[in-house]
């Protein structure tokens, strides 16, 4: 008989970590069944060992597959994500790990009680990957920055889910209905990044709730990690990833009929204007080629941005043509009482 809840957990050479993120599944306090199943992508190090021995130890609560060469992060947690057989689907990286052994209880019982519920998400700690020391509680709040610790538990507004996500879900936090993968459309399948792509059809398909409580802990920078792969990246392939962002979210404009095309346009905006401008010390040309590529796709306050960090000389003209339009009512009632110009 299948689990009423899978956890999805993907991993390579992360022995330092590993352990720590199966205990915390195994510590889990539910009045469900639940499984763990680990995507184990063919490490170098000794992360595979350390998944057999606790496969082994729990084979009733622990499912580990052993990939017979490396797959990459998105081939394997595909993979790792078509044999989740639950009807709800938690995941935990294994770099990351669950503070709370009521965490999953906590996020079912609120699930079964709203089945327009499709993703529910909680606060975590962010610990520095290098160190582990603590570094903030990552939450939320309704302009898509992070929330005071008194906010209440809420719904989240679909718009802020598509706009701002990637400020306040992290992915040790995240649940879903594994209904919601009945149909995987090509925008998610194509994607260079899960969770993300994940959060866009859950909302499609239903509601987003929060749950202010730190249940769990997520490490940020973790060498060699995705997120510290995707810092050292050159400008070439992280232009891929944003062309990549940007074409899954055309992606779900058109799976969803256009219903959020306003937050989507809005997204993609802030998505390409931060990527140019964090690659400002890239040569101008390449940067060009891709500010022009994408220069519809950008808002007026952004493409004018770009455009002046690009070309800086005209910085001048811009700064005279703002100062003008300003005071341009001044001007006009001058231009009036001048001899009856006007």
């Amino acid at each position: 008989m299948n689990p009423k809840v899978n956890v999805l957990m993907i991993t390579y050479n992360q022995e330092q970590y590993i352990g720590q993120a199966i205990e915390s599944v195994l510590a889990q306090r539910v009045n469900f069944t639940y499984e763990l199943v680990i995507g184990e992508d063919c490490s170098t190090d000794g992360t595979r060992e350390i998944c057999r021995t606790y496969h082994e130890r729990y084979p009733e609560k622990i499912r580990l597959l052993r990939r017979g060469k490396n797959l990459g992060m998105m081939p394997n947690f595909f993979q790792t994500l078509a044999e989740c057989k639950g009807e709800y689907i938690a995941i935990l990286e294994g770099d990351d790990y669950w503070t709370d052994p009521y965490k999953l209880q906590k996020q079912i019982d609120f699930m079964v009680s709203d089945t327009d519920c499709t993703l529910v998400f909680h606060s975590v700690e962010v610990l520095s990957g290098v160190d582990s020391q603590l570094m903030s509680a990552h939450n939320y709040d309704s302009s898509g920055l992070y929330i005071k610790k008194n906010t209440p538990d809420q719904y989240i507004k679909k718009e802020d889910i598509i706009m701002h996500s990637g400020s306040f879900i992290s992915t040790p936090s995240i649940m879903f209905r594994a209904d919601i993968l009945s149909e995987l459309p090509h925008w998610l399948l194509n994607a260079l990044i899960g969770d993300y792509p994940l959060t866009l059809l859950a909302v499609a398909k239903g509601n987003a709730y929060f749950i202010n409580e730190v249940m769990a802990a997520y490490r940020l920078g973790v060498p060699g990690s995705a997120v510290s792969r995707n810092k050292d990246l050159a400008f070439e392939d992280k232009f891929k990833i944003y062309k990549n962002v940007v074409s899954t979210l055309n992606g779900f404009n058109e799976y969803t009929n256009r219903r959020f095309e306003n937050a989507v346009k809005e997204r993609i905006s802030d998505t390409l204007y931060y990527f140019l401008v964090s690659y400002s010390y890239v040569d101008r040309r390449r940067r060009l080629n891709a500010y022009n590529l994408f220069k519809k796709n950008l808002k007026y306050a952004h493409r004018k941005e770009i455009w002046l960090g690009l070309f800086p000389c005209f910085k001048p003209i811009f700064a005279l043509f703002s100062l003008l339009k300003k005071n341009a009512w001044r001007l006009l009632g001058y231009l009036k009482s001048s001899n009856g110009i006007l």
